[in-house]
């Protein structure tokens, strides 16, 4: 009680002097009425973690996101055990959205590390609590997704394969991700007929999708049109296709670039790192490396992300002995937020 007092107090101070309301007593004050009241804040919290998915495309600082997703997640533990019967499968679709969040989000930060894998398979058993065949689908899809720079063809394909079971045929936004997933394994494998018959089952699942759904960018609910041409230049550029170069300038004039952070400033620099793949790849190996390497410099708080290291080391592949290559293949070794400099 005391504490909530200068809670009060604190944030009482903040208003007299005209600022944005201080300190945690109010808030703290709110919750011990709302307890002994007896109302459920299941509400609030189902508005919250949709809140954090809407802004998840523009938010600009991943890291300290993935932080506020891990407080929020930890302070839903607790609500959840403590929560009527009637309201299991509410908090076991905000656990669901808030594990995915958070897996999603480490991803984008610190790559595929053990820690991160272990995170997906939590994210998975998650949703599968719900029996919610879009989010079951959307952890599994994704999962794959962000496993593909592991090169571990049996994961991605066992996941992206699940998440179209999940989906059951259904018109959901996690089944167009799993088409696109594995179309770029079956490019990285070199098999051009499967990879393109996969964006045509890709294309097939986005036409069925409502035109809300294609224009949302919020995850989980949403499956924008720019993501096929996300997919498709990925595809592309593996499979050495006439029309990689076209399909990667189509997506950077797609991509919004004056509002690049955050998830939007890792599609743009893989993007841009797709234009050095090709650049390579039609010969001018130098350039090439030159391009990728300016790249991964300007983006360093994200250089383990999936996105990133996939597509670079895609590049470090076709001229693997040169010395630009070479400083590329360091700078990829740095961990994440080290300086070039």
């Amino acid at each position: 009680m005391d504490q909530i007092r200068r809670g009060i107090l604190t944030g009482a101070a903040a208003i007299a002097a005209g600022t944005v309301l201080g300190g945690d007593g109010f808030a703290s004050l709110r919750e011990l009425v709302d307890a002994r009241l007896g109302t459920s804040s299941l509400p609030d919290w189902e508005e919250r973690v949709w809140e954090t998915a809407a802004g998840y495309a523009t938010a600009a600082e991943l890291p300290t996101l993935a932080a506020t997703i891990a407080l929020d997640l930890l302070a839903t533990q607790a609500l959840a055990d403590k929560a009527p019967p009637g309201e299991a499968l509410g908090w076991a679709r905000v656990n669901a959205r808030l594990t995915f969040l958070l897996a999603y989000t480490l991803g984008y930060c610190v790559g595929r590390t053990p820690e991160v894998r272990r995170w997906w398979n939590t994210a998975c058993r998650a949703a599968e609590r719900t029996g919610d065949a879009t989010l079951i689908s959307a952890a599994h899809a994704y999962q794959a997704n962000q496993a593909i720079a592991e090169r571990n063809d049996r994961l991605i394909a066992s996941h992206a394969e699940a998440a179209l079971r999940a989906a059951q045929g259904r018109a959901l936004p996690a089944a167009a991700e799993a088409f696109g997933t594995l179309a770029q394994l079956k490019a990285s494998a070199g098999d051009a007929d499967a990879a393109l018959a996969q964006l045509d089952e890709q294309k097939r699942a986005l036409s069925r999708l409502p035109a809300e759904t294609r224009a949302n960018p919020i995850l989980l609910d949403g499956w924008p049109e720019v993501r096929h041409t996300q997919m498709a230049s990925s595809t592309f550029i593996r499979l050495g296709h006439p029309d990689a170069d076209k399909a990667v300038n189509d997506l950077i004039s797609e991509l919004p670039q004056a509002q690049g952070r955050g998830r939007l400033a890792v599609q743009i620099a893989e993007a841009k790192l797709q234009l050095a793949y090709v650049e390579v790849r039609k010969g001018d190996a130098r350039s090439g490396l030159a391009q990728a390497l300016e790249v991964v410099n300007a983006m360093e708080t994200y250089t383990s992300s999936p996105y990133i290291r996939r597509t670079a080391l895609d590049v470090l592949d076709l001229a693997p002995g040169l010395d630009e290559a070479e400083e590329l293949r360091d700078r990829l070794a740095l961990p994440m937020g080290t300086s070039a400099s």
